[in-house]
């Protein structure tokens, strides 16, 4: 009896994989193109960060800040769930490191931007994944809340902070115009590698 069972199970899994390899395809397609589930490897999360270094461009702003040329972040290895004690690929000082920065600042010096991106290994999507501003909260300090702000963007297997800081209110154009500057660059490089 047993043996039919699994004899039966076999013929239903068989004959309905093609099915069931349908429906996969299609949720993928519905939702993203298989193409958007590509990750990028380590050499093109290097290229993507040299590229928004020299073509970052926002007006009034030049970068003034970068780890282009090399760095190694030191944690606390309880900060990385005890996976790792720096930000590198394999979590030791000699691997590559797995973040990098720049900086660009306005002309009057009143305002920097950092770009942060970091690479993971796990694919996470192309989405806007969250803004932090404070305005508007009654018991904080205002003169602290209001001059900073922070948004998280994935890309594929990569997670993109920006930070805003600046001696007067946040200005949420310029930092929606940041974001928008920061996802043509990403979608620009996509199209390049798949050219």
């Amino acid at each position: 009896m047993i043996v039919v069972i699994i004899a039966l199970t076999f013929l239903y899994y068989k004959t309905h994989l093609g099915t069931i390899n349908k429906i996969r395809d299609n949720l993928i397609t519905n939702n993203e193109t298989t193409d958007n589930l590509d990750i990028l490897s380590y050499k093109d999360y290097k290229e993507l960060f040299g590229t928004m270094v020299k073509t970052f461009n926002i007006e009034g702003f030049k970068v003034k800040a970068s780890t282009i040329d090399g760095n190694v972040t030191a944690i606390e290895k309880e900060l990385s769930f005890g996976k790792r004690e720096f930000l590198t690929l394999n979590g030791d000082f000699n691997s590559p490191n797995t973040d990098e920065q720049f900086t660009i600042e306005n002309e009057k010096q009143n305002i920097q931007i950092t770009v942060g991106i970091y690479y993971t290994e796990n694919y996470l999507g192309n989405d806007f994944v969250g803004w932090i501003y404070n305005k508007g909260f009654a018991h904080l300090n205002k003169n602290l809340a209001e001059k900073n702000s922070t948004a998280v963007l994935t890309y594929k297997n990569l997670i993109v902070l920006v930070q805003y800081s600046s001696t007067s209110e946040v200005d949420i154009s310029l930092m929606n115009n940041v974001m928008k500057a920061l996802i043509e660059i990403l979608k620009n490089f996509d199209k390049t590698k798949n050219d």
